[in-house]
């Protein structure tokens, strides 16, 4: 019969409403975004943009504090460092068509080497997000149910980062069904993108504070095995 250490017992959960800190920091942060008039919104909202920096920059903090525990979160990890590249375009700028392109691959004017490069790189973000999801899987549903601020973080990232993609190029992809946007709302999406993006990276931040706070509390390994599965 196994006994549960009293450090555990008595580990203090983090709280729940760090999540509704990122929300309402998202939020407000677009409104003052969409409340300067035109030119300074596409300007703040370019391509390598003031957000856009930021958005890329927050990830190194989050590496950080994550790389003493890289043994078992090193799928995490790599996930991170492409989160944080991409926001500096390296996906495009180092590649001929792009990483994610598949032109990159099939076709295109890419060398070979080139191609062989970029399939390593992509294979290994793919194994590192299916082993971040395999292990997560059951771990990360148990401590949704029970309000844990750090699943609560890490399932907000991900909300914001399906979404930012959904209103990525918006105008585009419904021109393809013939639905002509306006300016504003073409603005709008744009503004929601970017700060989307900003607030995936806020909540993993977050979600890392609270784990590396977490751990220091219980000073065990059971932490990281609820993580991992």
């Amino acid at each position: 019969m196994s006994v549960t250490p009293l450090s555990l017992r008595n580990r203090p959960s983090a709280p729940a409403f760090y999540p509704l800190l990122v929300i309402v920091l998202v939020a407000l942060l677009y409104t003052a975004a969409a409340s300067v008039d035109d030119a300074r919104q596409g300007a703040l909202m370019q391509e390598s943009g003031l957000l856009e920096i930021a958005s890329g920059l927050i990830y190194l903090p989050v590496i950080a504090l994550l790389l003493r525990h890289r043994r078992l979160l090193w799928p995490f990890i790599v996930l991170l460092v492409m989160f944080c590249l991409r926001e500096f375009d390296m996906d495009k700028r180092l590649f001929t068509e792009g990483l994610f392109k598949s032109r990159q691959y099939i076709g295109g004017g890419a060398g070979l080497p080139e191609k062989l490069i970029s399939a390593v790189i992509l294979g290994g973000f793919v194994v590192s997000l299916w082993l971040v999801i395999w292990r997560g899987r059951r771990g990360l549903l148990r401590r949704l149910v029970q309000g844990d601020g750090v699943a609560l973080c890490v399932v907000l990232g991900g909300i914001l980062a399906v979404t930012s993609k959904t209103t990525d190029g918006l105008g585009r992809k419904l021109a393809e069904f013939d639905i002509i946007i306006s300016r504003d709302l073409h603005l709008a999406a744009l503004t929601y993108e970017e700060v989307a993006e900003f607030g995936m990276g806020l909540s993993l931040l977050l979600a890392a504070l609270i784990f590396t706070r977490q751990m220091a509390a219980t000073g065990t390994q059971r932490e990281l095995g609820e993580v991992t599965g």
